[in-house]
């Protein structure tokens, strides 16, 4: 066999080997691949062995070597002046700058792929470039125009039959549906991402589908199956290798366990994530675990240790101009803040929330910030607006089929009912927090009603 021919067999096994999750294996091709390249002298296909490197590395969720293997890709095909091969090496470097927070260069490279894959008329790269802006864009809580960019993406994908770009196409699509508050479309383009990544055989896709469907499943309640979903999201992950990913997982299960109330197995479990988080330098993902580990804390009323998580999370969130976390904190801050009786402080931070949440069109992030207020008001002389509030946020969260927040609604209306001496009604909406609490097992919840003797 001439080298040529065995160099292209090592490319073609690299990328099936990565494709459905034997990674180390697809590492070891390539490797051999670059050495025959260099003896070749073959400066494009040096090249594209590194592309191909720097791709393996980030299933690998080694960052640094992933950065390295595409910017030497990129000064190859510069050099020689290869479009389609310096679109997919700039975006490879911006998904590293992402990673890493560092969200405005991450942006400058997907830009300048984009410029590249339009000038040289190459689909696939334009609608990868698209597909990564409207990452971007979601990252910031630029939820419309991420929704534009996916949607224009998965166009160009669908006319070229690209079924692993579709994939992730609906992927994107669903996380957009569920930011907007619509759970059922949301679980029904997660769906559609996990059957063709199943198809196709792409056993890291068909992980995070799985997570993804997970999360949604305990968003509206069915946390035994959200449980089921996420650990053979982790049997996979762990079995590729896909380090970020199963760290994904480990906070969803985290997440699962903080609803019920195991809030040693939560607090576990979002050790276990940060500590991958740290090891392959993710900086987004070690900003949101310091959020995951502060709620534990808060909810064992052990405000010290929540604040501190909180604090680190949210000065990361405004250093990088993270929308989503900067809201999830600044409501966990309000809602410690009215714990303490800081009234004044846990308004203020639910306005910040609120505010965040209506410039990112995020209705459930909007109606978590009413029901935030409408408790700090609970003890006001505006009853009327008041009690409309709960009543609002209730009626949202009924009709979105979110059980868990709606069981919450409930508790805090019954709470304040009983500081208002409205005992009958108070019982009333306990009585559905409690159903609720014990249909979707929330068992912190339950005790929480049994101490109060409600």
């Amino acid at each position: 066999m001439s080298k040529e021919l065995f160099l292209r067999a090592l490319r073609n096994r690299s990328d099936v080997l990565n494709f459905i999750g034997k990674v180390k294996e697809a590492l070891n091709d390539i490797v051999t691949g670059l050495r025959v390249a260099r003896v070749l002298d073959n400066r494009q296909q040096e090249a594209d062995c590194y592309i191909q490197m720097s791709q393996i590395y980030e299933s690998l969720s080694q960052y640094r070597r992933m950065l390295r293997s595409a910017r030497k890709a990129l000064a190859l095909y510069e050099s020689i002046n290869h479009g389609k091969g310096m679109s997919k090496s700039l975006i490879n470097v911006g998904r590293i700058h992402d990673t890493l927070g560092e969200y405005p260069k991450a942006l400058e490279y997907y830009r300048k792929s984009l410029d590249i894959g339009r000038r040289i008329s190459d689909r696939f790269q334009i609608a990868d470039s698209l597909n990564s802006i409207g990452l971007m864009c979601d990252r910031l809580g630029e939820y419309q125009a991420a929704f534009k960019f996916f949607r224009q993406a998965l166009v160009l994908r669908k006319k070229i039959a690209d079924q692993t770009g579709m994939a992730e196409g609906y992927n994107n699509i669903a996380s957009i549906h569920y930011r907007l508050g619509d759970h059922q479309r949301a679980l029904d383009f997660f769906k559609r991402s996990a059957e063709i990544r199943k198809k196709i055989g792409n056993r890291a896709g068909l992980a995070y589908s799985l997570n993804n469907i997970g999360f949604i499943l305990n968003q509206i309640g069915d946390g035994p199956q959200a449980l089921v979903h996420f650990n053979r999201s982790l049997t996979i992950q762990q079995e590729t290798g896909n380090r970020e990913d199963e760290a994904i997982s480990l906070n969803n299960i985290g997440l699962v366990h903080l609803n019920m109330g195991n809030y040693s197995q939560a607090l576990g479990h979002y050790r276990q994530a940060m500590k991958i988080q740290k090891k392959i330098g993710n900086r987004r993902g070690e900003a949101y675990g310091y959020y995951n580990i502060g709620r534990v804390h808060f909810e064992m009323n052990q405000f010290g240790p929540a604040r501190q998580n909180l604090r680190k999370a949210e000065i990361f969130a405004r250093g990088k101009g993270e929308k989503e976390l900067l809201r999830r904190t600044a409501m966990a801050l309000g809602e410690l803040a009215l714990a303490r009786r800081f009234n004044n402080v846990a308004a203020r931070y639910a306005d910040l929330a609120r505010g965040l949440s209506m410039k990112m069109n995020f209705k459930k992030g909007e109606m978590e910030t009413v029901l935030l207020r409408a408790r700090i008001a609970s003890g006001s002389v505006r009853w009327t607006k008041t009690r409309r509030s709960f009543e609002a946020v209730i009626a949202y969260f009924e009709k979105s089929s979110q059980l868990l927040d709606v069981a919450k609604a409930f508790y805090y209306y019954a709470d304040a009912l009983a500081e208002k001496l409205q005992p009958d009604r108070a019982r009333i909406n306990y009585q559905k927090a409690r159903a609720i609490f014990k249909k979707v097992g929330a068992q912190s919840w339950l005790r929480i009603l049994d101490s109060r003797g409600r």
